[in-house]
């Protein structure tokens, strides 16, 4: 799918295993340019895609099992609200050792996407 700036805004992103990637994202300069606004430094169809299908995973091996506490322990609450915590990244930034325990500044945002 591809919303082309015009009418609907496709997101990249998953619904129980479903996922929809905006095909915007295979152009060359799209991605450079989202990868520089994001401060991504591996930005690419394939990571986009693992990252992803990383949170069917959490839902389907952490959620509701014996391993969801120990994922919490290790990744944080993902009860936190998003909304909020992804807002305060964006107005705050994030931490300034983030490159010593997450692999990316998106990473820092939510347990949710320290995991993925």
């Amino acid at each position: 799918m591809e919303d082309g700036g015009v009418g609907e805004k496709i997101l990249t992103g998953h619904e129980n295993g479903l996922i929809t990637m905006n095909i915007a994202e295979a152009d060359d300069a799209y991605r450079e340019r989202t990868r520089a606004e994001m401060g991504e430094p591996y930005c690419t169809l394939l990571r986009h895609f693992r990252h992803e299908i990383g949170h069917y995973y959490f839902d389907r091996l952490a959620t509701g099992t014996k391993w969801e506490e120990p994922c919490r322990k290790m990744f944080g609450d993902e009860r936190v609200d998003f909304a909020k915590a992804l807002q305060a990244h964006y107005e705050e930034g994030p931490p300034a050792d983030r490159d010593k325990s997450y692999v990316s500044a998106y990473a820092t945002t939510h347990p949710w996407q320290d995991w993925a």
